[in-house]
């Protein structure tokens, strides 16, 4: 009687073959796949070089739930095997290497090269601690956990490290190896005799170990396999050539930008000078005006006083000839030359300087306005177009929460599935998903940017360095945060009383976060077009350090370099 097998339900995200699951009775729970096409599910995106971890639930609507996606392999994922414990999965790949990846945190621990042709086949020893791999390059290789590769063998004694059986060797490409549960054997199996395969193959005694199909089938099979190849081949030209053109474009679209700016920078210093030799010209008209006044009033002086100095002299003259006359001549008319000299009043012309020196006065204060201006302005414009460095920012491993795991270089960030066994210390957060730069700033103009890609779920900005690392903690500049948002969708500047929503006319990738300690400015802006997003206006009294949080297991926030 031939049992019934119940359907009880169906992961569904793949869109082509699924060339291998792989289960472990450790952790029945949870599912690896592997396949060759595109796949998407539960906002995970997969390649056709990935595998997906799935946690199975009892819910009858949806089995399983996408856990995260394992990237690494450059070709189609062809098998996949979980160790023992449960906590490592090994895959084998066409691009010809194996890799062993943490399933915790769902990041290569090991790669291991060595094979010349694409790995079919892996599996773990019940220790975990040795790796068999078979290949068609017509081998098995046998490794240690630390991608050191042992042997070369077919059929082996692990105990002893002796050729078991099929001393020949395979003719053909290996696909499938197993380890025996006491960890001293391993086997495998492989197209051997590839040829045209001939009825005795199929009858004689000594061809009886040989696997048979026919010609048709054998053909089939491997035209399946090469077409597979073309259409990867071809899938990777057409993203290849998309990519060029894509390229292209934003390469033209930036040369146009910038040379766009070219002609604002110079339209915006022509106008400039224009301006300058303006006011230049209406000063200098204003000083030939004073010179030309100083240089009339001195002539008009001039051409009097020559007139009265002569009236003198003449006066002088005869004053001095009427001395020298007889006594009875000078008496004669000396009543008149007296009277003459006391009717001589000369008359004084107003004095240049008298009138123009307020003038000169007036335009002196001028001149020590332009300077001052002139210094003012020169100060804020090298100030403003000199704004700030872009700072190479490391994030802090001993302020990061628990749950959160920084890259190896210290320059992105996700959330875990689990705590990591962290010592305790005073900068640490222990409860809120947060991490700190290891830089803080206490004065000038910096700025930095973080790539956030599609993610969903994160929030960065600055925190005050007294800023609360113990216990729950809202994002609010009560608390010394001043922050970006972004949650749902949606984009919040961290404000109080509630936050401000920010609408933004396209989804942002890249933001550039300007921090200006003396100007009391922290500034946000879409780093792809410098379209502006939110200012904070704060009086600094401390130094502040750039923060970052991320709030879910798919999202990943990184510096930008």
């Amino acid at each position: 009687m031939t049992e019934q097998m119940t359907l009880r339900g169906t992961l569904k995200g793949h869109n082509g073959w699924v060339t291998q699951i792989a289960t472990t009775p450790q952790f029945p729970d949870m599912i690896l796949s592997a396949s060759r096409a595109t796949a998407e599910a539960g906002g995970v995106h997969s390649s056709d070089k990935t595998i997906i971890m799935w946690k199975l639930t009892r819910d009858e609507t949806n089995y399983g739930i996408p856990q995260r996606a394992l990237r690494g392999h450059s070709h189609f994922v062809s098998d996949v095997v979980i160790s023992s414990d449960g906590q490592f999965a090994l895959s084998g790949s066409w691009d010809g290497t194996l890799r062993l990846w943490d399933l915790t945190t769902g990041t290569t621990t090991r790669r291991f090269v060595g094979h010349t042709k694409d790995v079919l086949s892996v599996a773990f020893s019940s220790d975990n601690r040795q790796i068999v791999s078979g290949s068609r390059d017509k081998t098995i290789k046998l490794w240690n956990t630390l991608g050191v590769c042992k042997y070369t063998v077919q059929v082996w004694n692990l105990a002893n490290c002796k050729l078991k059986t099929n001393h020949i060797g395979h003719t053909g490409y290996l696909n499938t190896v197993t380890v025996s549960p006491d960890g001293s054997l391993c086997a495998s199996g492989g197209k051997d005799d590839q040829k045209t395969i001939c009825v005795v193959c199929d009858r004689s005694r000594d061809h009886r170990p040989h696997t048979v199909v026919p010609i048709e089938e054998a053909a089939q099979e491997y035209k399946e396999q090469i077409q597979a190849r073309l259409d990867f081949l071809k899938k990777e030209r057409q993203e290849l050539l998309e990519f060029k053109t894509q390229d292209d474009k934003k390469s033209q679209d930036l040369l146009k930008t910038i040379e766009t700016e070219r002609q604002k920078v110079l339209s915006e210093f022509e106008g400039m000078r224009q301006f300058l030799h303006e006011q230049e010209q209406l000063l200098l008209g204003q000083l030939d005006k004073m010179e030309k006044g100083i240089t009339k009033r001195q002539n008009e002086n001039i051409t009097e006083l020559s007139k009265e100095i002569s009236l003198l002299n003449k006066l002088i003259a005869d004053l001095e000839d009427k001395i020298q006359e007889p006594v009875l001549d000078f008496l004669k008319d000396v009543t008149s030359a007296l009277i003459r000299s006391d009717d001589l009043k000369c008359q004084r012309p107003v004095p240049v300087s008298s009138d123009m020196k307020g003038h000169t006065c007036n335009f002196s204060l001028k001149t020590v306005v332009l300077k001052g201006v002139l210094k003012k302005f020169k100060d804020h414009l090298r100030d403003e177009l000199g704004k700030g460095e872009k700072e190479e920012l490391l994030l802090d491993p001993e302020t990061a929460n628990h749950l959160l795991i920084l890259s190896a270089d210290l320059k992105g960030v996700r959330m875990g599935c689990r705590k990591q066994d962290l010592p305790d210390n005073p900068k640490r957060f222990d409860t809120n998903s947060r991490v700190l730069s290891t830089e803080g700033f206490k004065s000038g103009r910096h700025y930095w940017e973080v790539e956030v890609g599609s993610a969903d779920g994160w929030a960065f900005g600055v925190a005050k360095e007294s800023v609360r690392r113990k216990g729950l903690t809202q994002f609010s500049p009560e608390e010394g945060i001043w922050a970006l948002q972004q949650t749902g969708g949606r984009y919040w500047a961290v404000t109080v009383p509630k936050r401000t929503p920010i609408f933004m006319p396209e989804r942002l990738h890249k933001v550039r976060v300007y921090l200006d300690y003396e100007g009391e400015e922290v500034s946000f802006y879409n780093a792809d077009n410098m379209q502006h997003i939110f200012t904070f206006n704060v009086a600094f009294t401390e130094r502040v350090f750039p923060l970052f949080s991320v709030c879910s297991t798919v999202t990943y926030i990184k510096l930008c370099s």
